[in-house]
Formats: structure tokens, C-alpha cells, sequence
């Protein structure tokens, strides 16, 4: 495997020059595709800002695991190598059928870092927006259901995930026809760890996320709890339900000011379909203060059933 040397883009091993800016590539795994001795590369799934995401087989029980690679330009930043860390930490905490399954975490002797994790077959809900625009309400519910009671099960361990999104969100697709979702990417996950001495990565006065899911706290840099995350899956149960988002912009802090001082457009108004009683449960999600909405995910995933009967 190759990166770019300005952009930090993924390539394989036989592309040298970068297809999106022209500069000169290098390798990042000289001689080989085996990682660390333990993973076989077989081919890129995505990539992202932090790094690249591969399919790969696991040496000596042959299982087939999605392996995620900090992007090098990082590994000599402390700070992002301890929240690449803080990943596999977070992740790995989290029991629940419906969190991805982290195996393994490590850095190699040429200073890549790596995650491996559970590969899964399906599609983001993001992928699967695009295609359907407007879910049916049963769906959302059996979507987000899982969602929730996953979110709360990391709750329940101090982790507030910070960046839920139809992106970080997969339907996994089941051998009986069925989907399961799971929820990925806990790579800017707020641990609120009473450890003594450990240093908050993403604490009071940053606003690290995705603005258009941002709750108005997190979009002011405050302390973050559960509650926010909530805000997240109000604003991903809205664009579920309508194709459209709460807010609408064109820039990352037109969405961060609506947040903060705007009221969303009402869910009826983007969807006049959705039942009354749906659009009070979402649209309290999206509360300005965080003792407006539901208290916890668990208990928004519950409202959101209670409307659908």
C-alpha cells in the first residue's frame, strides 16, 4: 500500500503518482501486504480524514476482518495517535449485538497504526438513504430501536460517541434476508473516565463532530453528555423520515448557528405524512436544552415505538 505524500490518500501498491493532486506516492508497508505479521490486505473499503479502511484475512484462523489504518501523517502527532487509541478503547468496551466488534490494536514496526474489527457485509444508512430517500416509519423504528439501545449500552459506559450520522450507521445484511444495524466509528468518542490525571482529548471549548448532526452544545464547545447524542439520532430520525435535514446550509458554521439559536423546520412541514405523535417524539429530540429532550437513548428509542403503535 502506497499514500500520497501532500493529501495522505490510500492507493495500492502499484499507483505512484496521487489522482487527486498528482504528487508522488510512498509506501507505507514496505515489501509486503501482510500487517504486523498477522493480516493479509486483500483490498481498500474507504477512507476518511483519519485514515483507510481494508478488507483483510487474519493469519492462523483465516477470518476475514476490516482493518482501519491512522493515516501516517498522524502516527508522530501524540494527540491523535492517543485518540486513535481511545477508539479501539471505546469500541471495545462497548458489548452490545448491535456495536462493532473490535479484535485487535497495534502499531507496527514501520509506524502504522492499526484497528481491526468485525468486516461486515451491507451498506451504511447513508448508502441506503441515498437510495430511498424517505424511509417508512416501521423501518426507522426498527433501525433506530437497536441504534439506541446500543448508544446506551455505551452510555452506560462513561462514552459519548460525538459523531453519530447515517455515515456510522451500517445495516449489516443477514444470511435470512433480514438487517441488522450496528454502530461504527467511535473515533472521537468522549471518555468521561474518572481516571485520574487523563487528559480529555475532546473536552470543554472543542466542537470536533459533524456539523450538520451537532447538538447546540457540542456546537458551543460545552461539556457533553448523553443527551447530546440523543440530538444526534433526533436529527438522523428526521432525515429518515423526510429526506431532509432539520437545518439547511451551505457552510459548516451555518449549520453549527442554526443549532445554537434557530428552530428546525417541523418534521409535518418537511413530511406532512408523518403522524402527530411521531413528530413530538423526534421533534423533542431536537430540544435547544439538553433537559428538553429524552433523557436517554434508551428512552427516545421507546418513544419513537410507543408513536409507531
Amino acid at each position: 500500500m502506497r499514500t500520497c505524500l501532500i493529501c495522505k490518500r490510500v492507493y495500492d501498491d502499484e499507483v505512484s503518482f496521487c489522482e487527486a493532486d498528482g504528487a508522488q506516492t510512498a509506501s507505507i508497508m514496505p515489501g509486503s501486504r501482510l500487517l504486523d505479521g498477522k493480516y493479509e490486505i486483500d483490498r481498500l473499503l474507504g477512507q476518511g480524514g483519519m485514515g483507510a479502511v481494508f478488507v483483510a484475512t487474519q493469519h492462523g484462523i483465516e477470518r476475514q476482518v476490516a482493518v482501519k489504518l491512522i493515516n501516517p501523517s498522524f502516527v508522530s502527532n501524540d494527540q491523535a495517535l492517543e485518540r486513535f487509541k481511545r477508539e479501539a478503547l471505546a469500541t471495545g468496551r462497548v458489548k452490545h449485538p448491535n456495536a462493532i466488534t473490535v479484535y485487535d490494536f497495534g502499531v507496527t514496526k514501520e509506524g502504522v497504526a492499526y484497528l481491526a474489527m468485525e468486516y461486515l457485509a451491507g451498506a451504511s444508512l447513508r448508502e441506503e438513504l441515498a437510495k430511498v430517500r424517505v424511509m417508512e416509519a416501521s423501518r426507522v423504528v426498527d433501525i433506530l430501536g437497536p441504534v439506541c439501545s446500543a448508544i446506551e449500552s455505551a452510555h452506560r459506559q462513561n462514552i459519548v460517541h460525538r459523531d453519530l450520522k447515517p455515515d456510522n450507521i451500517f445495516l449489516e445484511a443477514l444470511d435470512d434476508g433480514t438487517e441488522a444495524p450496528k454502530v461504527l466509528d467511535f473515533g472521537i468518542a468522549k471518555l468521561r473516565s474518572a481516571q485520574a490525571g487523563a487528559p480529555d482529548l475532546t473536552g470543554e471549548g472543542s466542537s470536533i463532530g459533524t456539523p450538520a448532526y451537532m447538538s447546540p452544545e457540542q456546537a458551543k464547545g460545552l461539556h457533553l453528555d448523553a443527551r447530546s447524542d440523543v440530538y444526534a439520532l433526533g436529527v438522523i430520525a428526521y432525515e429518515m423520515l423526510s429526506g431532509a435535514l432539520p437545518f439547511q446550509s451551505t457552510s459548516p458554521m451555518g449549520y453549527l448557528v442554526q443549532h445554537m439559536m434557530e428552530a428546525p423546520i417541523p418534521l409535518s412541514a418537511a413530511n406532512p405524512r408523518i403522524a402527530p405523535q411521531l413528530e413530538t417524539v423526534v421533534m423533542q429530540a431536537l430540544g435547544k436544552a439538553p433537559e428538553a429532550r429524552p433523557q436517554s437513548a434508551l428512552e427516545f428509542g421507546r418513544g419513537l415505538a410507543a408513536a409507531l403503535e
